[in-house]
């Protein structure tokens, strides 16, 4: 093959590999391998400040730390929430790179290159994760809102067995979907909501904890916690597809080895009033954006009062 068929061979065959790969396929590789990647740039910058006991590389390393150390907050510390710009973090890194880079200039420093490189593409990909995989913005508006009839969906137990609006949604209640036990977001949401347990027992509310993955990853986490809530799978996406809730290829890529789906939910709350009404939606925009527990507790007790 000449150069000349190489070029056009190039050239043809990226974009259509390109068009394969949907936008949610790309997220799904990026964020595994941003996280990745962010991981062994801490590593190795640390490595080489320890080494060396330069300050330009300490600084690289204060860089990473707002990237990867994002990460393993979520992962070892856990929230259900974040800003949208995760402001504290994007300081760290954009802080520590900025700083790094320019120290390297003002001393000719014989990694200037290499730093820069480094720098540029983890801030770059931080720009991506915040702007780009963060958002929802891409996905088609859902498919239910505030003041509209939960439509019927079926919804299996632990023990496999399908259950209907009818056996489910007897009293006011909120219906958390989650993306599984492997989000550290929404297992700290979860968490938030159980800590309500009582009040919203007192409330005669009904919380409903719905998620794709499967029964054994369910039972687990319902044994965790142990309280009278109700921990469902929607089996094949099913309600996810009816209520317009569907990520195509949201779970990050590689989950799949660990028996997760490539597919999974959007993040949403929704709170029916006992005639199965939506009085309260959020289906978020960002993955990170969530509503805080008091937040549809005061929409309930808004409700009950408008019924009393």
């Amino acid at each position: 093959m000449n150069v000349q068929n190489t070029v056009f061979y190039y050239l043809a065959f990226v974009p259509n590999t390109v068009k394969l790969l949907s936008m949610e396929k790309l997220k799904s590789l990026f964020v595994s391998s941003f996280c990745t990647y962010a991981l062994i740039g801490l590593g190795l910058s640390l490595y080489y400040s320890v080494i060396s006991q330069d300050l330009i590389f300490y600084l690289v390393t204060s860089s990473y730390l707002g990237t990867a150390g994002f990460f393993v907050w979520l992962f070892v510390i856990g929230s259900a929430r974040t800003s949208p710009m995760a402001l504290p973090w994007t300081i760290i890194a954009f802080v520590g790179g900025i700083c790094a880079i320019v120290g390297a200039v003002a001393t000719d420093h014989p990694s200037l290159f290499n730093i820069s490189i480094a720098i540029a593409s983890n801030l770059l990909a931080w720009l991506y994760y915040i702007f780009w995989y963060s958002s929802f913005s891409h996905l088609a508006p859902p498919k239910i809102s505030v003041g509209d009839k939960l439509p019927d969906i079926q919804l299996a137990n632990t023990k496999g067995e399908l259950l209907t609006n009818e056996s489910l949604f007897k009293r006011p209640s909120v219906l958390l979907f989650y993306r599984g036990n492997w989000c550290p977001l929404c297992m700290v949401q979860i968490k938030e909501i159980v800590a309500q347990y009582q009040t919203l027992e007192q409330m005669g509310v009904d919380v409903f904890m719905i998620s794709p993955q499967p029964s054994a990853q369910t039972k687990k986490l319902a044994d965790k916690f142990d309280v009278a809530f109700e921990f469902l799978v929607d089996k094949d996406l099913m309600a996810a597809t009816t209520l317009g809730l569907l990520s195509k290829n949201g779970t990050p890529t590689g989950l799949e080895v660990l028996g997760y789906d490539s597919d999974t939910v959007r993040p949403s709350i929704l709170i029916l009033d006992q005639e199965q009404r939506v009085i309260y939606a959020d289906i978020t925009n960002n993955y990170r954006v969530r509503p805080e527990p008091e937040e549809f507790i005061q929409v309930l007790t808004e409700h009950a009062g408008q019924q009393g």
